[in-house]
């Protein structure tokens, strides 16, 4: 047997950098678990745990998957609260002299992952970040897949309908700042109304020359102008953190997020957490199923950025009448227009989910599947 040793200090050189994660290790044509990665991993997607010979007399522990399967039980452990860090070969092992060199391409997390089965095609995964300075909440919401980035801010007073935003919202995962972490009663109420997973990003990430510097990558120098703001706002150094935060887990610049919109949580009707359940707007009061729900009555729309759309309206009613005439009219010109509305339904039949596709390749984890979707939903 070839000495391990080389192998096994590459693995925990790369380790040591992604230590809260669980680390997918290629080696040819498997992903590979080592030590307490293994022994957690492997009850959680039934894999046998067995183990590798380093030296004479001393085994680890290792379990393994196929690389070509590894997107299923990637998806199975994010939805058990785990996150992944990607390990691939970055060289033909055939060309290789000595180790073959391996590096993170991607780490998965609750709120950057790709997959529909894992979100709902239909369903937006969000990741968000609070910031706060001397006059306001700060709030980002992001969701990775589709390019969505929306910001708000709320007086420091209104913590409470802070916390109702998010009980909407319900993200998969979220950045607090640092003076947020260390708030044991914020945080606990945090979990208490929405659950994410609450994700580590270095305090000097929330530093305004970082953040700054992640909205110029994305929208140029003059960002500023962009949107109309003078100085670093709460809301932007949360937007800032977001990017900085998939650079770092998709090792990708977001350009695909093309658009910062500004919202207020005002402009629509606000609903507490306990109403919404009432409601069951989205989710059944006993079950906590969408078969039932308002949603799944009112939901005949035929693509899922439609469905993101329709499930959005639902969950922020309008408050202005001059917006709701709006709407109103809309429906009204595709109710009397009979021929047109099947003529918009069947063209929109034919239209994937650009959104996620576009975030697909921006991500480089685009398939040739997804390619060709792509370009025969463009040209529809």
């Amino acid at each position: 047997m070839a000495d391990q040793k080389p192998m096994i200090e590459q693995y925990w050189e790369i380790k040591r950098q992604y230590p809260e994660t669980l680390l997918f290790f290629r080696l040819g044509d498997f992903y590979e678990m080592f030590y307490s990665d293994a022994e957690l991993a492997a009850p959680e997607l039934g894999l046998t745990l067995t183990s590798r010979e380093v030296g004479k007399g001393n085994r680890i522990p290792m379990c393994g998957v196929p690389y070509h399967a590894a997107d299923g039980y990637i998806a199975r452990l994010i939805k058990k609260g785990h996150t992944v860090a990607i390990c691939d070969q970055v060289e033909d092992p055939k060309e290789a002299k000595g180790l073959v060199k391996r590096r993170v391409v991607r780490v998965v997390t609750p709120g950057t992952i790709l997959r529909d089965d894992v979100v709902g095609e239909k369903s937006n995964n969000y990741l968000v970040a609070i910031a706060r300075n001397e006059e306001s909440w700060g709030l980002a919401v992001a969701d990775s897949g589709t390019g969505e980035l929306r910001v708000t801010e709320l007086p420091l007073a209104a913590e409470d309908h802070l916390l109702d935003e998010l009980a909407r919202l319900q993200p998969a995962e979220g950045l607090l700042a640092p003076e947020i972490r260390t708030n044991e009663c914020f945080v606990k109420r945090l979990v208490e109304v929405c659950s994410p997973s609450i994700s580590n990003l270095d305090p000097q990430c929330w530093e305004p020359t970082r953040t700054e510097a992640a909205l110029i990558r994305v929208w140029g120098e003059d960002f500023r102008q962009r949107f109309c703001c003078d100085t670093l706002s709460s809301s932007l150094v949360a937007a800032g953190a977001v990017l900085v935060y998939l650079e770092e887990t998709q090792m990708a610049t977001p350009l695909h997020v093309t658009e910062l919109v500004p919202y207020k949580v005002n402009s629509y009707m606000l609903l507490d957490t306990y109403t919404r359940r009432n409601l069951e707007l989205t989710r059944t009061l006993r079950e906590g199923k969408a078969e039932g729900s308002l949603l799944w009555v009112l939901d005949l729309t035929v693509t899922a950025m439609g469905g993101r759309l329709l499930r959005q309206w639902l969950e922020q009613p309008l408050c202005s009448p001059g917006e709701i005439n709006r709407r109103l009219d809309a429906v009204e010109e595709l109710v009397r227009r009979e021929r047109m509305r099947f003529e918009i339904r069947r063209l929109l039949r034919q239209i994937p989910d650009l959104e996620r596709l576009l975030g697909k390749v921006v991500y480089g984890t685009a398939t040739p599947k997804d390619l060709a979707s792509l370009r025969a939903g463009t040209n529809v």
